[in-house]
């Protein structure tokens, strides 16, 4: 398990906490920071846009 410390973005904003990766996949967020994490640093979402149109392809039709 990586254990990533830092500024975490939130929806009220950043806290100081940290982030628990397993296998590619976020097991925990915690304000607890270890002694010694794998990183340190800002910790955000992937800003992705995952949005679809689906309805939309009903209308072209």
């Amino acid at each position: 398990m990586d254990v990533l410390a830092g500024a975490i973005l939130t929806d009220d904003g950043f806290v100081r906490g940290s982030v628990s990766i397993e296998d590619g996949v976020v097991i925990d967020v915690s304000r607890k920071v270890p002694r010694d994490p794998l990183g340190e640093g800002v910790v955000v979402p992937a800003f992705t846009n995952a949005h679809t149109h689906v309805a939309d392809a009903i209308v072209r039709e």
